[in-house]
């Protein structure tokens, strides 16, 4: 178990590991580097209050100084989370090792690293930090491991599902899940929903473009199916499609029926010869 605690030196972990301190100690005796949760590198030299005792008491935790305070901020130093920027954190940004560890012991900010930012400060008032309610808002939607599971899935049925019948489309499952995914509580509506959207249209634009590089394995049915499910989700407003609709032809007064033939929430109706402006728009989106 880890959790912090705030010092007079600075921000303490205290770790209480499962099967006994022992092993930690005879590690750190050995100079060796303690990796725990896949978030923190701590040594020796880090060790603080009584796990600094020739013989610590082996009841409690083993007590790690890894942020320093300055003006306000703890100073979790680089090489302690294995990063390439120095973290701040404002001394009122209430931390649990969730703060750090996604689940499956993913480390958060060795995410953010991908993105290569300069040092970052949580909270408090310095000029171009992260508020700390849009950290809580990371921390909340950061993927937990059914969320991956899902996305993996539909990764895998987009290509599947060209080959085989599948008694499950991973794809759709995945969007309804996006869909009924609960959001935190914002006043920024669009940054509500962007994830979701980003995640909806990043599935779509794999999806054509893996079809285009395939297009001769296609029957020109199979083709249309899979188009018109592409057009549906990106153009909410039609939401049902007919395939072989009839339609009247006045002129020479007998029915007719049309390839395709979508309609939208208000009743309205698509033709082929609009749809084929639809397609057009769909790929200058892409």
């Amino acid at each position: 178990m880890i959790e912090f605690q705030e010092e007079k030196e600075g921000l303490v972990l205290r770790y209480s590991p499962m099967d006994g301190e022992d092993w930690v100690y005879k590690k750190l005796e050995k100079d060796e580097v303690i990796n725990l949760k896949r978030t923190f590198s701590l040594q020796k030299e880090h060790l603080t209050g009584a796990s600094t005792k020739p013989s610590p008491d082996p009841d409690e935790p083993v007590q790690f100084l890894i942020a320093p305070k300055i003006k306000g901020y703890f100073h979790l130093n680089k090489d302690i989370l294995n990063i390439d920027f120095d973290l701040y954190i404002y001394e009122d940004v209430r931390l649990t090792y969730r703060s750090f560890t996604a689940e499956k012991n993913v480390s958060i900010f060795s995410q953010v690293n991908k993105l290569s930012p300069g040092d970052i400060h949580i909270g408090g008032d310095f000029p171009g930090n992260l508020p700390k309610a849009d950290f809580k808002r990371l921390i909340d939607n950061f993927p937990n491991t059914y969320e991956l599971k899902k996305y993996v899935s539909a990764r895998v049925s987009s290509v599947l599902r060209d080959f085989f019948d599948m008694k499950t489309d991973g794809e759709e499952e995945y969007r309804k899940y996006m869909n009924r995914k609960p959001t935190v509580k914002n006043d920024d509506l669009l940054g509500i929903f962007k994830d979701g959207e980003i995640a909806k249209y990043s599935l779509l634009h794999e999806k054509l473009a893996d079809m285009l590089a395939k297009e001769t394995s296609y029957s020109e049915d199979k083709w249309q199916n899979e188009i018109l499910k592409i057009i549906l989700l990106l153009y909410p407003k039609y939401i049902r499609v007919f395939k072989e609709a009839p339609v009247r032809d006045t002129y020479a007064k007998k029915n007719r029926n049309i390839d395709l033939l979508l309609v939208d929430s208000s009743g309205n109706v698509c033709r082929q010869m609009n749809l084929v402006r639809e397609l057009d728009l769909a790929r200058d989106t892409f």
